[in-house]
């Protein structure tokens, strides 16, 4: 776009969103130029949405930024203007970059970028944005806009856009020589309008975006006229995974020496997949483990079930059997104790059962006199004894051995 008296904008658009098949709406963020500030001239600036920071830095050839200045304006490169409509009629702001390279500028200095961090837990997806104006005059030597876009994803690896949108109205195309992510400015497109809009969009998992923005021509050194794009909202999901543990056990009235089951369940509610989920859940001293059976992997001397990954909407289930001891305790605890996703309720990533042991009965002899015709003999004969839940039952015998019936006199 020709420069007029007017300052030039960038700025980052918005697009929402929508994440089909999920059980409730992904967490999505948009940097909103409309909302946040960006103090003038600044050359890096973050900001805080959702589960971690936005951070955008300039570099590249900076000391071109704004190089022809009004009389008596300062200079407002970056700065936040709505001059870059984009064909929304200036009703969005945008972040303004202009630049205006001196004579003399060699070409490798043609070049002004700006890296885009995100630092959140897993990186971020379905990140999109609009860079306004991609265009180019009629006469190259006056001004020529490339931007070349990539992403790093979270391995660190190198990425290309999803997908580039452009209007198709001959004011830019897609770089015959890269055209999976850079876009060439074809022709002059009035700055209130949306024809040399490019629109970027990385499904992909990743944590920083790098644009480079320049004035392409290769050869003899040129003097290019004062160059503008506009970079709209940036909209993205931030990954959320909503886990909550279960716990039961089959048994809730088990005798010392049986078996029991305790099953344990993680359920992910979304609206993302969850990964690198674990669980502990070490049995207390009133069970000795037997197996376990079911998703993942349980370790008996930790008491870690490692589970890995659940799907969105999704879940994961292990039985482990137990003996119940003679002592406890018994109380059986189990909380999820690792994801790589925020978690938007973490109220219910815990749970308990405690079975109440049925003790089996125990007897101990008791020993009462009584003298013939004399007083009767009387005690507490079960002081020593454990009873249990079942039902108890008391006999008596003399000192041969003979059953005696409770309660008959003794002659």
């Amino acid at each position: 776009m020709v420069s007029t008296p007017n300052r030039f904008f960038l700025g980052l658009f918005a697009y929402a969103l929508a994440f089909a098949g999920q059980s409730a709406m992904a967490a999505t963020q948009t940097l909103d130029w409309d909302v946040v500030a960006w103090p003038d001239s600044s050359l890096s600036e973050s900001y805080t949405l959702g589960n971690g920071d936005v951070t955008i830095t300039f570099g590249g050839n900076t000391a071109a930024l704004d190089g022809i200045i009004t009389a008596g304006t300062p200079p407002i490169a970056p700065a936040i203007s709505n001059n870059q409509q984009g064909g929304f009629g200036g009703a969005q702001q945008s972040l303004h970059l202009a630049k205006d390279y001196p004579p003399g500028t060699v070409q490798s200095d043609y070049e002004i970028s700006f890296v885009i961090d995100f630092t959140h837990p897993t990186g971020v997806n379905n990140v999109s944005f609009t860079l306004f104006d991609v265009d180019r005059s009629n006469n190259v030597n006056n001004f020529w806009d490339r931007v070349r876009v990539t992403a790093m994803d979270t391995g660190g690896g190198t990425v290309d856009p999803s997908s580039i949108t452009l209007p198709g109205l001959g004011f830019n195309q897609l770089s015959p020589t890269s055209p999976t992510n850079t876009v060439d400015g074809t022709a002059s497109a009035a700055n209130t309008t949306g024809n040399a809009n490019a629109t970027f969009v990385f499904n992909q998992n990743i944590t920083q975006i790098l644009i480079q923005w320049r004035y392409p021509i290769e050869g003899p050194d040129n003097d290019p006229n004062r160059q503008v794009i506009a970079l709209h909202d940036i909209t993205f999901n931030d990954p959320e995974a909503d886990l909550a543990m279960s716990k039961s056990v089959d048994n809730a009235n088990p005798q010392i020496g049986q078996n029991v089951i305790f099953t344990l369940g993680v359920n992910n509610a979304g609206p993302d997949a969850a990964t690198g989920v674990q669980v502990t859940d070490l049995l207390p001293a009133g069970y000795t483990f037997v197996s376990a059976v079911g998703d993942g992997t349980y370790n008996a001397g930790t008491g870690l079930w490692d589970i890995g990954n659940i799907a969105s909407p999704g879940s994961a289930s292990i039985d482990i059997t137990a003996t119940v001891n003679a002592t406890g305790p018994y109380a059986n605890t189990a909380s999820i104790t690792a994801a790589d996703q925020p978690d938007p309720n973490a109220g219910n990533n815990s749970d308990s059962v405690t079975p109440t042991i049925d003790l089996l009965p125990t007897a101990s002899p008791d020993t009462n006199t009584a003298i013939e015709g004399g007083v009767d003999a009387s005690g507490d004969v079960l002081a020593n004894d454990t009873l249990g839940d079942a039902p108890t039952t008391v006999t008596a015998a003399d000192e041969g051995g003979t059953p005696i019936t409770l309660g008959t006199p003794f002659a």
